[in-house]
């Protein structure tokens, strides 16, 4: 699906591709542009890259935790202004 122009960019880091195809779907039928990542780096360069609206981020991920990862996106210039939204299945 090619994106178009004017939809807000939404980053999901989560480590389930399970939850991020979910979200995905859901947030595309609601006319965002989805972005996913299936962990703490690759979500710190697709924020970087993409400059979402909204992130919402996974507390629970393996090696580094999406807390480790607010704490990164809070302290880089270009992203400390996104709002992140934290979401855990525990």
């Amino acid at each position: 699906m090619a994106p178009e122009i004017g939809r807000k960019k939404i980053l999901i880091v989560d480590d389930e591709l399970e939850m991020r195809i979910f979200l995905c779907n859901l947030l595309g039928n609601c006319g965002y542009e989805p972005i996913d990542a299936g962990d703490k780096d690759e979500g710190m360069q697709r924020a970087v890259k993409e400059n979402p609206a909204l992130i919402i981020l996974d507390v629970t991920m393996p090696r580094e935790s999406g807390i480790q990862m607010y704490r990164e996106l809070k302290e880089h210039e270009d992203l400390t202004d996104v709002p992140v939204i934290m979401v855990s299945a525990i």
